[in-house]
């Protein structure tokens, strides 16, 4: 009897460990994915750059079809899209730990589409698949590599 108590208890003490050593690794796959993430500073999901590559593109669609080419509408449309562009980025912390021109990118598609015949380029669409590419880990790489000191 004493035996078979012993049998048990031992049958449970390696239940219990085998137990603790799967949650060990668990644990340890969990924070090597979140470490991974975090490292890599990709900040934008697939919905976000979808939603944002869709504004832009509707923007630069009302440019393109004239009506960005009215004066004072055109203008309080560009206006609009850059501030939403901005302050994606911006909130989203898009800009952070990046090249130094993250920032200024919505000004400068802003600043083309207020040029007159500006309108026609798809400035804002650039802009955002720039941000999107500086982004993600292959744009990090790329971008310290032509990022000035």
């Amino acid at each position: 009897m004493a035996e078979a108590a012993a049998i048990e208890n031992a049958e449970q003490m390696e239940a219990e460990r085998s137990m603790k050593l799967q949650e060990s690794r668990l644990r340890a796959r969990i924070s090597r994915s979140a470490k991974a993430q975090v490292a890599a500073g990709v900040k934008i999901g697939l919905a976000a750059a979808f939603l944002m590559l869709g504004f832009a593109g509707m923007l630069d669609l009302v440019d393109w079809l004239g009506v960005g080419s009215i004066p004072l509408i055109g203008d309080i449309l560009d206006i609009f899209g850059g501030l939403v562009i901005y302050f994606w980025v911006k909130i989203k912390g898009l800009d952070q730990k990046k090249p130094w021109y993250i920032s200024w990118l919505a000004g400068g598609g802003t600043l083309v589409e207020l040029i007159p015949g500006g309108d026609i380029l798809p400035s804002y669409i650039l802009t955002v698949l720039v941000i999107i590419i500086v982004n993600t880990s292959w744009g990090q790489r790329w971008a310290k590599f032509l990022s000035p000191i």
